[in-house]
């Protein structure tokens, strides 16, 4: 059921992140950190986050740089730890699981708070969140997270990343729908994904 551990790099920061008994800025930290190891970013490795107001949100369009958004403020990554981990540990929405993890994913996507992997640790979170809530009310009694979706995201790239920057220019309602509704998508796709391996898996083993 673990489809995530295809991807060794988020294995290993979901194993450690699992494996802690409250998620902590340290901890936080050195997930992220772990998930940087073995990658194309392995330099910002030993980095706990961004130290400049240097890095921008966009892409190259025929060698020209496009900028979609400048990210949050380097001094001010620290206060939005801790406000973000205030959240994560706080009841609100927890009754609306999925609502709830996709904020989170949200808000560590906006605000580029690492050098890299921002989006690819938001998804993280959001499915360890999802995991952690759904054995809280007893929905499932896996013992690792089921749902992580970072394949069924792979098609929609350009969708994924132009919500995240209309979440970062103009945070409303309106757009935090969109996000809910794409997140909530990619979740559907995941699950009749695992529905379908389950379904091999059992004609495989008659």
């Amino acid at each position: 059921m673990a489809v995530y551990s295809q991807f060794e790099d988020d294995k290993s920061a979901i194993q450690y992140l699992l494996n802690q008994d409250k998620i902590n800025r340290e901890n936080l930290i050195e997930g992220h950190k772990i998930l940087l190891r073995g990658t194309a970013s392995e330099e910002f490795a030993d980095k706990d986050y961004r130290t400049s107001n240097e890095t921008y949100v966009g892409y190259m369009d025929n060698g020209r740089i496009v900028i979609d958004y400048f990210p949050i403020d380097y001094r001010d990554i620290e206060e939005a730890i801790e406000k973000l981990l205030n959240f994560y540990h706080s009841g609100d929405f927890d009754d609306k699981m999925f609502i709830k993890s996709q904020i989170l994913h949200g808000l560590i996507a906006v605000l580029q708070m690492f050098n890299d992997g921002n989006s690819r640790y938001g998804r993280i979170l959001q499915n360890i969140k999802l995991h952690n809530l759904a054995k809280e009310k007893n929905f499932y009694p896996y013992t690792d997270p089921v749902i992580y979706g970072t394949r069924s995201y792979m098609p929609f790239r350009y969708d994924y990343r132009t919500l995240i920057k209309d979440l970062a220019i103009n945070p409303d309602s309106e757009q935090w729908n969109k996000w809910f509704k794409f997140n909530l998508n990619r979740a559907e796709d995941t699950m009749y994904f695992l529905d379908e391996k389950l379904v091999q898996y059992k004609k495989a083993r008659l």
